[in-house]
This record gives C-alpha cells, sequence and structure tokens, in this order.
C-alpha cells in the first residue's frame, strides 16, 4: 500500500511536470492573457467606481467591478494568469538546462557522417592533426576510442547560442515578477489641486506636495500649446524642492511620480473693500465647463447688497462693442457684474459692466476688483517599485535575442575508422547550411592533405 501511495504520487507529480512543459498549454494561456489585455485597454482602468455606475448598465457594472476589471492588471485573475504562464516558463527552462547540461553525444549513427579523406597513418597521428586544427579555429574538442580503435571527436564553437531562448525564458519571468511587484507594493490615483490651497500628503506620508500655480501657454492662434503646473515638495512644512511639471515632463520624488493630466477652473475670487476699510474676499463657483454655477453665481456684502456674475470670458477681447472670448483658457479673464440693493424675486439690478482681472470699480463707497480665476491640476499619481526589475527584464530579452539571432553555433563530428592499415576519415555536421560545412572540410582537407601517406 504504501508503495502504491508513493506511485500515486509520482504518477500526480509527473503529470503536473508534463501539463506545464506542454507548448500548447503555453500558447493556449498567453493567448488568454492577450485577450484579458484587449478587455483591458476597452474598459476604462482606475475610475472612480461613480463613473462605472454613470455610464454602464447595472449588469456590466457588475460584471466589471466584482473580478476587478475596473483596475485588470493588478487584479487577482490577471496575476494567476501571470503565475501560469511564469510556472510554465519555469518548468521549460528546467528542462532546457537539463538537456544542455547532458554530456553530449560524440559518436552519431554511421549514416550522418560523409567520408571526405583517407590515410595510410596510424589513427593516432591523423587525430593528433585533426584536433590541433579544430583548436585553431576556435572549437572546443572531446575525443574517444571504441573497442575496435576507431576515434571519435566531437567540436563545438558558439556553445553560448543554445542558452539565447534561455535567456529570453529568463527575462520573462523577470518582467512578470517585476509586474507583479509593482502591482502588490505600488499604487496609481488621480487627484485634483486648487493652487496654493490643496495639499497632496503621500500615502506613506513621506512629503506633502503642493500647486504653487497652474498657467497654460497658447501659440499665437490662442491654441493651447501646453498645460504647466507649479509643484512644490514639502517634508516637515519645509520646502524641499520646486519644478514645474508638463505632460511629457513629469515630477518624480522618492520613487512616486506625478503626472500631468487634467485641468480646470474651480472659482472667481473677488474682493470688495467697503466704506470703512474694512477688506473682504469672495468666491464665486465654476462648474466644469468654467461658467458661474447657477443658483449660486452671487456673493452678500457687509450691508447685504447681492454681487451676482453675468457673462465668463475667460480669454476676453473688446473691438468696439463687441466682447468675445478667444479661448476656452483664463489667459485674460473678464465677467460682468450686476449688483442688487434688495435681493427679491422681482428685484431691479444695476448693471456695473465688464470687470477684467484686477481692475476695481467704486460702487456707492464699496471698491470690488476682479483678482483672478482659481484653477485646478489633474495629477495621475503613480508609484511602481517594479519598473527597475521590468527595466532588467527588458534588458535580459535584448541581450538574448541578440545571443539567438546574432552569434552562431558549429557542431562537427568525426570518425576516424581504422582498417586494413588504412585510415577512412568522415565527418558530420549539425545544421543544415551544406555549403559553408563544405567549405570548411575542404580547408581542413587542404591542411591534411600535407600529411605523408594521404590516400585518394
Amino acid at each position: 500500500m504504501e508503495l502504491d501511495l508513493k506511485d500515486n504520487k509520482k504518477n500526480f507529480v509527473d503529470s503536473i511536470w508534463l501539463f506545464f512543459v506542454s507548448m500548447k498549454v503555453a500558447v493556449f494561456f498567453i493567448i488568454l492573457v492577450a485577450i484579458v489585455s484587449i478587455i483591458g485597454t476597452l474598459i476604462p482602468q482606475n475610475e472612480q467606481v461613480e463613473s462605472y455606475q454613470k455610464f454602464y448598465s447595472p449588469f456590466w457594472y457588475h460584471l466589471i467591478i466584482t473580478p476587478g476589471f475596473n483596475n485588470l492588471y493588478n487584479s487577482l485573475i490577471y496575476r494567476i494568469l501571470l503565475a501560469i504562464i511564469g510556472i510554465n516558463i519555469t518548468i521549460c527552462s528546467i528542462e532546457h538546462t537539463v538537456n544542455r547540461l547532458k554530456r553530449k553525444k560524440i559518436a552519431l549513427a554511421f549514416e550522418v557522417y560523409k567520408n571526405f579523406m583517407n590515410f595510410s597513418v596510424s589513427p593516432v597521428e591523423i587525430s593528433d592533426k585533426i584536433l590541433k586544427y579544430l583548436y585553431r579555429k576556435g572549437f572546443h574538442v572531446n575525443h574517444e576510442k571504441d573497442g575496435d580503435g576507431n576515434i571519435h571527436i566531437y567540436g563545438e564553437k558558439g556553445s553560448f547560442k543554445q542558452w539565447g531562448p534561455f535567456i529570453i525564458h529568463i527575462s520573462i519571468l523577470v518582467i512578470f515578477a517585476g509586474a507583479i511587484y509593482g502591482g502588490l507594493t505600488g499604487y496609481k490615483e488621480y487627484v485634483t489641486l486648487l493652487e496654493q490651497q490643496d495639499i497632496y500628503t503621500e500615502k506613506n506620508n513621506n512629503f506633502q506636495v503642493r500647486l504653487k500655480d497652474f498657467h497654460v501657454e497658447l501659440y499665437e492662434n490662442h491654441r493651447i500649446k501646453q498645460y504647466l503646473s507649479d509643484l512644490e515638495v514639502l517634508e516637515d512644512s519645509r520646502k524641499i524642492l520646486e519644478k514645474t511639471i508638463s505632460v511629457n515632463d513629469p515630477l518624480e520624488y522618492k520613487g512616486v511620480v506625478f503626472y500631468q493630466a487634467d485641468w480646470g477652473m474651480a472659482a472667481m475670487e473677488f474682493s470688495v473693500i467697503s466704506p470703512d476699510g474694512i477688506k473682504e474676499t469672495y468666491f464665486v463657483q465654476l462648474d466644469e465647463r468654467g461658467n458661474p454655477l447657477n443658483g449660486n453665481n452671487f456673493f452678500i456684502l457687509s450691508n447685504d447688497w447681492v454681487v451676482k456674475t453675468g457673462y465668463f470670458y475667460p480669454d476676453v477681447f473688446i473691438d468696439g462693442n463687441t466682447v468675445k472670448s478667444l479661448s476656452y483658457f483664463p489667459v485674460n479673464p473678464a465677467v460682468t457684474l450686476q449688483i442688487c440693493r434688495e435681493f427679491m424675486v422681482n428685484s431691479s439690478w444695476l448693471e456695473l459692466g465688464l470687470f477684467e482681472k484686477g481692475i476695481s470699480r467704486d460702487v456707492e463707497g464699496y471698491t470690488i476688483t476682479f483678482n483672478r480665476v482659481i484653477e485646478y491640476t489633474g495629477l495621475q499619481v503613480k508609484k511602481d517599485p517594479g519598473v527597475p526589475v521590468v527595466y532588467f527584464g527588458c534588458f535580459l530579452m535584448m541581450a538574448g535575442m541578440i545571443v539567438t539571432f546574432y552569434t552562431s553555433r558549429k557542431i562537427i563530428r568525426i570518425f576516424l575508422k581504422y582498417s586494413d592499415e588504412h585510415v577512412s576519415v568522415y565527418a558530420g555536421f549539425s545544421g543544415k547550411d551544406e555549403e559553408s560545412h563544405q567549405m570548411f572540410l575542404d580547408k581542413m582537407k587542404k591542411y591534411l592533405t600535407e600529411l605523408q601517406g594521404f590516400v585518394k
């Protein structure tokens, strides 16, 4: 019974081994990973859960959220697929390595060889000459004598080429390991920061990031040229560094990368100085399109007068009686204001006209100034400790491909058959480059014909 259990255990392990060493299994799971990855490109990744509820039906919402397709590349399903492919590659690599480490077979079946010379000297003498020639040509050589006095010679050059596929397999494992490690230890999130107000605190509380200023650069035709965020990195309330980031120039600090991803206008800031000299600051919120929010587009002065915003021009242009905005970007903002002394349903509003940025107007003892448009920046924050591992895996893959495709390997087997005081020289090559093999034999033949006792 104990023997049967051991046999069953051995058969089970062998079955698992044969399953993972199968090329069909590898192809199947690689295709499956490709299909799942395509799904990941079709479904927006790392969005807020509310976004999926808004754009998908309840059925598709649960189908996306439950298995983690909203964060596919860090999901359990994706990691299991990578792990299976990694096991398959590992077992294939072990098989490959074991086969390469086995003692190379020096002698082959006689039919493989081709006779090209005959000698009337001893096998040892001609063998020494052939060994010397192969050594000179850079071959690593082994030889042995059989029971009939015949000599078998094995020569190999460029043996490192055979390790190219092995290096490629290892590189894939390293890349997978880097991806899984980065997924487990890193994070990716989207944050918005208001100018000089919001502070982002890094997850491990190592540092903070503050938006000092956001601005845009435009071409002469008022089309967008570049989004720019002036960021400050703080540690213990002390500024460590400052950098202006753009779409293609992120900020990186302690392994955390901040990418410029979005921008918007959050509010308009006004200041009012009352007749008694007291200065107050008021804000009017803007919606996603940069327009004052309906129902919240006003502020109330200390004497209960109501100031309401009208038309907002992010990039105002005045041509006579024509007022328009040249672009959607707040490079030259202006807004019209109205004032009401008694806010009721049928209140009468007094038009105050157009207020450009920095312009002040006196209204019955009150000085009203349109200070600025408060903007926000959208940052993609990413920390992926697995990136250096992935880069190293890519380097290994390139090295493996160079070894595989740009190095050559040559194996020659020579059989010296002794009979009737004559030695017949037979040769066989690995590979199908007949022309190259014949050229090599011709050169070796020319070298050997210098021996005395050569018999054609």
